[in-house]
């Protein structure tokens, strides 16, 4: 599937209740080169310009779906591809902001929640997918420059919690406790 110019990161998949679909975070939603030679701020300000960036909700298995029995794909260099206006137009791909410079995409175990910590924000925030799949329903949200709708921020997010500086990562233990890893902190 194409998907537009930022940079995607790490990735989760669905589980349970949110089988199906994927959980893909992406920085650089400013889509900055850098270049202060060319009087462009250095690359590292320009990709955090932005309070959020967007994490990436996409339907992967009714995407494959088209793929395969459709013929709705387009082909470059003799590789089949679902293009961006394919993907907005059959519902496969949506945009939900997130937190600026986000490195985790984390589902929970039972599905209900996608977790997401940005490096340059102190947070970890929860998104829920009944949440996310009623403003999908809804038609809530404004689109992106490449006409991919972006849902409500607030209609999405459960919850944001401070654990300190870089979170990374939040994996999940057997009980049900999450622990969040930290780039730039130590927390106990």
């Amino acid at each position: 599937m194409e998907l537009p110019p930022y940079w995607q990161d790490l990735c989760d998949v669905g589980k349970l209740e949110s089988a199906g679909w994927l959980f893909c975070g992406s920085l650089n939603a400013e889509r900055a080169t850098g270049g202060i030679e060319d009087g462009n701020p250095p690359f590292e300000v320009g990709v955090s310009q932005f309070d959020m960036d967007y994490l990436h909700v996409v339907n992967w298995e009714k995407a494959a779906e088209i793929a395969r029995d459709s013929g709705k794909t387009e082909t470059y260099n003799g590789v089949p591809y679902i293009s961006i206006d394919t993907a907005v137009a059959e519902d496969l791909l949506f945009m939900v902001p997130e937190p600026k410079s986000p490195h985790g995409s984390d589902v929970t175990p039972d599905g209900k929640y996608v977790i997401v910590s940005g490096k340059l924000d102190p947070h970890i925030t929860g998104y829920s997918f009944e949440k996310i799949m009623g403003a999908i329903d809804s038609g809530a949200g404004t689109t992106d420059d490449y006409g991919i709708r972006v849902l409500p921020f607030d209609d999405v997010m459960v919850a944001q919690i401070e654990v300190g500086f870089g979170p990374l990562h939040t994996q999940f233990s057997a009980d049900g406790i999450a622990y969040t890893s930290l780039f730039l902190d130590n927390a106990g």
